[in-house]
């Protein structure tokens, strides 16, 4: 049979309140954490797609700047070539033309070197007087015009580190003679301090980096280059981004992880630099990065700081629950025990009363118990009541 006793059923109800308060405050802790996560997953979110837009951003400032440079140098050494067998008619040809050279090299600050190489790789003219008679045959420019041999083309070398120990590109224009045979090139050393000012305009960040890459894959100029990357091939290093970039055909890629070249997390813009109304037989790429972890680092500071809070409120939250629920129940035994008290006394009580019972209706004797105003509250069975 069931008990008919009260006290394990308000228990057994109090344990159940208590285990849907845990559970209530459980499930509270579970929606407050999911929102939490969702709103730091949106914010995650946002933040990487922000900063892909602002770096696609940088990269067409690069790409813009980069091609109307290349394109400024390509029409002034169009303009050289073209304006060449009338400045050699002059009986001053050779003063007119280098001075040509050198207006060319004061009037782009992006141009180090202006020269004219004949069929035979030799040196014939320069904004610089002491390159003049050295031969240039041995040098990938020249290279480059020979074999290409098409007037309309701007052929652009692979980063090649000078005597200053920089690294420099150098564009050419091809010379044909009357009979359409290779008649030597009108060429320009790029000013390597020109691009570096140009990638730095770009950075916002101190973990940015900025590069300008030659089609075949070396490095050509990189701001800042802490790891020393300017001059490395990466068409050589498997993995490379910008060997995917390349595959691609797509004018920008943007990529997140490892650098092939420096190992770092980085998020990359690739930009081909091919302008319009250009022929270019080698694309330069420009590139613009962001190191993942510092990138992110202001939203992992902010989860942290709301993580913690939301841990402190949580154990708050439990340990008030417990601190409550152990008052309750120290409050329910005290109560229990003033009612154990209560049912003791009741017992005695009525112990009493039965006892005091017993002797009276055993009693043989007459007596009785009157109140105050002689009303008879009790008599033994054998008192007879008087008439009044």
């Amino acid at each position: 049979m069931p008990s008919s006793d009260p006290k394990p059923r308000e228990r057994s109800l109090l344990e159940r309140q208590f285990r849907l308060e845990w559970l209530g405050l459980g499930l509270a802790a579970l929606i407050l954490g999911g929102y939490l996560g969702w709103v730091l997953y949106t914010d995650h979110q946002r933040i990487g797609i922000e900063e892909r837009a602002r770096l696609l951003g940088q990269s067409i400032v690069l790409e813009r700047n980069l091609g109307g440079q290349l394109l400024a140098v390509a029409r002034s050494l169009t303009s050289v070539r073209d304006d060449l067998p009338l400045l050699n008619r002059q009986s001053n040809g050779k003063l007119l033309v280098a001075q040509r050279l050198r207006a060319l090299t004061d009037a782009m600050p992006g141009v180090r070197t202006a020269v004219i190489v004949d069929a035979e790789g030799t040196l014939t003219a320069s904004n610089r007087e002491q390159l003049v008679g050295q031969n240039f045959r041995e040098r990938e420019i020249y290279t480059l015009a020979r074999q290409g041999k098409d007037p309309a083309a701007l052929y652009v070398s692979q980063p090649y580190k000078t005597v200053l120990g920089v690294y420099a590109v150098t564009v050419a224009k091809v010379m044909l003679d009357g009979g359409g045979e290779f008649a030597g090139a009108v060429a320009a050393t790029l000013e390597p301090e020109y691009f570096k000012t140009l990638l730095n305009s770009v950075l916002y960040a101190p973990d940015m980096r900025a590069s300008v890459i030659h089609g075949e894959g070396k490095v050509a100029f990189r701001v800042p280059d802490p790891q020393g990357i300017v001059g490395t091939d990466l068409a050589a290093r498997r993995g490379a981004f910008f060997i995917e970039h390349m595959k691609s055909g797509r004018d920008a890629t943007v990529v997140e992880g490892i650098v092939a070249s420096t190992g770092e997390v980085r998020l990359s813009v690739f930009r081909t630099v091919r302008p319009v109304g250009l022929q270019m037989d080698k694309a330069l790429v420009a590139v613009v990065s962001r190191e993942i972890d510092a990138l992110y680092s202001p939203w992992r500071k902010r989860s942290y700081e709301q993580g913690g809070l939301f841990g402190m409120l949580l154990l708050a939250s439990a340990a008030g629950l417990l601190f409550y629920q152990r008052r309750k129940r120290a409050f329910e035994r005290v109560v229990l025990a003033l009612e154990d008290e209560q049912i003791r006394a009741d017992a005695q009580v009525r112990e009493h009363d039965a006892r005091y019972r017993a002797v009276i209706e055993s009693s043989s004797d007459g007596f009785w118990v009157a109140d105050n105003e002689g009303r008879i509250r009790d008599r033994a069975p054998s008192f007879i009541v008087p008439s009044p």
